[in-house]
């Protein structure tokens, strides 16, 4: 059986990059992939979940990952 975890990551600050607030400090998407995949999980792609402004840029998505239970 697999489990499937999500983790979003949003616009921080006024610098326009994306990055994950785990509550310690703000994590680059790179840094989120590499965490979970020390623990034994599969990157299997994003999803965009907030779009910002009327050109519809995105400001929210979810990676997801994956790992057998």
């Amino acid at each position: 059986m697999k489990k499937y975890e999500y983790v979003r990551v949003s616009i921080t600050g006024l610098s326009g990059r994306y990055g994950y607030s785990d509550g310690r400090g703000v994590m680059s998407p790179r840094e989120v992939i590499d965490s979970y995949a020390a623990k034994g999980y599969s990157y299997k792609g994003m999803l965009p979940v907030g779009l910002r402004g009327s050109h519809g840029a995105v400001a929210e998505y979810d990676l997801v990952f994956e790992t057998e239970v």
